[in-house]
C-alpha cells in the first residue's frame, strides 16, 4: 500500500489483522467474516499478520527470520 501520512495505510492493515475493531461495517476474506458488529476473530485466532516496519524488524536478520520471530516452530525450519 502507498498513501501519505495520515491517508489510513495503518489502520487499516490493523482492522485486517485484527488488532483493532472498526465502528461499524465488516470486514470479510475468502467469503469468511472476521469482523462485524457481532463477530471478531482475535488477532490469534486469524490467518492474518501484521509487522510494523518501524522499531520492529531486527537489521541483522533476513526477511524469513523477522517474520519467523512470532511463529511458533520456526526455530526448527532450516530453510530460515
Amino acid at each position: 500500500m502507498l498513501g501519505g501520512s495520515g491517508s489510513w495505510k495503518r489502520t487499516l492493515l490493523r482492522l485486517v489483522a485484527g488488532t483493532e475493531r472498526p465502528d461499524s461495517g465488516e470486514i470479510a476474506l475468502g467469503g469468511q467474516v472476521l469482523e462485524a458488529p457481532a463477530r471478531h476473530v482475535p488477532p490469534e485466532k486469524g490467518q492474518i499478520g501484521y509487522v510494523a516496519g518501524q522499531g520492529a524488524l531486527s537489521p541483522h536478520l533476513s526477511v524469513a527470520r523477522n517474520l519467523a520471530l512470532g511463529l511458533r516452530g520456526a526455530e526448527r525450519c532450516s530453510r530460515w
